[in-house]
C-alpha cells in the first residue's frame, strides 16, 4: 500500500535517537575551500551557518568569539555546529596585518582555493559552510558542543576522513561536470562520520533526547512518541507502556530529557509539522489529523502559539518569500 505524504515525512524522521540526530544533520548544500597558508596568516570568519575544518598538514589556531581557543594539528577535524563567529590563524604570534596577501581563486559556485605565500610554516586545510536540511537540526545543534573536535588518531575513522579529504582536494583542483554535487556529498559523509566518532566516544556528554538511548524505558517512550505522534498520549499511558509508575516515569523523563513528557510531545509534533509544511504536499487538515488535533483551525492555533506565525506564513517562507516577510514573521 502506498504511504501517505505524511507517513513518508514521519518515516524519514523516525529512527533511534542517534540516527535521528545524524539524519537531521544531513546537508543539502555545502561549500568547499582548499587552503594553503604560509605563516603568519589570519582569517576572520563571521558567524552564520555551521562550518567545518579539516587540517591536512601543519597546524593552526581556532579562536572563537568570546575567548575559547582550540589548537588544530594535521588530521584534526572540527565542526562549528552552531556557526559562531571565529578566527583561524597561524599558531605563531600573528600580527593584525597577516590577513593581507591572501589570494582567492573561485573554481565554481561553491568551490574555491585560498593561498598565502610566505616563508613560514605552511598549513594546508579544507573548510567550508554546511546547510543542514532537517527540521530538528537546530534542536540537535543546541544539544552538542559549539565546537565538535575530533583529534587525529582519536578514532579509527580518521584515516578514512583523511583519504576522503584528499579525494575532495583532487576533485576540486580541476572541477568537472558534477564536481560541486560530488564534493557536497563527500562533505556530508565527513561530517556524519566525525559525528559518529564523537558520539561513540562521548555518550556521557549527550543530553536531552540524544542521551535517552542510555535509559531503555525513556528511550522506548520517545520511540513511541516518534512512531505515533498523533496518538492521544499522556503521562499515564506512556508510563504504562514502559512499565513504570506515573510519578517515577514523569520524574525520570524530565531529568534525562530536560523537559516534561507533554512539552516534548508538543515540540516533536511541531517539528513534524515544520517538515510537512516545508514539503508542501500536505494540507493543513491532514497535518492536523495526523498530529492528533481535532481540526485544521485547532492545529493552526497551536502552531501559531508555538512558532509565532501561522502555518501558511511558514509555508510561504519555506518557498522563498521576500526578505521583508521573513523579517516581519521573525
Amino acid at each position: 500500500m502506498r504511504l501517505t505524504v505524511f507517513q513518508e515525512v514521519v518515516n524519514r524522521t523516525h529512527a533511534d535517537p542517534i540516527d535521528e540526530a545524524l539524519d537531521s544533520l544531513k546537508s543539502t548544500r555545502s561549500s568547499f575551500c582548499h587552503a594553503e597558508m604560509a605563516a603568519p596568516w589570519r582569517l576572520p570568519v563571521d558567524g552564520g551557518c555551521p562550518k567545518y575544518y579539516f587540517v591536512m598538514a601543519g597546524s593552526c589556531r581556532l579562536q572563537m568569539e568570546g575567548g575559547e581557543a582550540h589548537e588544530l594539528s594535521a588530521g584534526d577535524f572540527a565542526i562549528l555546529i552552531r556557526g559562531a563567529g571565529h578566527e583561524l590563524r597561524s599558531t605563531a604570534p600573528t600580527p593584525s596585518s597577516a590577513g593581507s596577501g591572501v589570494s582567492r581563486h573561485r573554481l565554481g559556485e561553491r568551490i574555491e582555493r585560498l593561498r598565502r605565500e610566505g616563508g613560514g610554516e605552511c598549513t594546508t586545510f579544507i573548510c567550508g559552510d554546511i546547510q543542514f536540511e532537517g527540521a530538528a537540526a537546530d534542536h540537535v545543534a543546541a544539544l552538542l558542543p559549539g565546537v565538535l573536535r575530533v583529534r587525529a588518531g582519536q578514532y579509527q575513522i580518521l584515516d578514512w576522513l583523511y583519504c576522503t579529504s584528499r579525494l575532495m582536494a583532487f576533485e576540486s583542483s580541476l572541477p568537472g561536470p558534477g564536481a560541486e554535487a560530488f564534493v557536497s556529498r563527500l562533505v556530508n559523509i565527513m561530517v556524519i562520520q566525525a559525528m559518529r566518532g564523537w558520539i561513540a566516544e562521548n555518550p556521557d556528554k549527550l543530553t536531552g533526547w540524544l542521551g535517552s538511548f542510555r535509559d531503555p524505558s525513556i528511550g522506548r517512550a520517545i520511540a513511541l512518541i516518534h512512531d505515533r505522534p498523533g496518538f492521544a498520549w499522556n503521562v499515564e499511558s506512556l508510563a504504562k507502556q514502559v512499565a513504570m509508575s506515573r510519578s517515577a516515569f514523569s520524574e525520570q523523563f524530565t531529568a534525562l530529557v530536560g523537559e516534561s513528557v507533554m512539552q516534548y510531545l508538543g515540540r516533536w509534533r511541531m517539528l513534524l509539522a515544520d517538515n510537512c509544511l516545508r514539503d508542501g504536499r500536505t494540507g493543513l487538515e491532514e497535518i492536523a489529523l495526523q498530529l492528533g488535533y481535532q481540526s485544521g483551525s485547532a492545529f493552526s492555533r497551536a502552531y501559531k502559539k508555538s512558532r509565532g506565525m501561522t502555518p501558511g506564513r511558514f509555508r510561504r517562507m519555506s518557498r522563498g518569500a521576500p526578505r521583508e516577510a521573513r523579517a516581519t514573521a521573525a
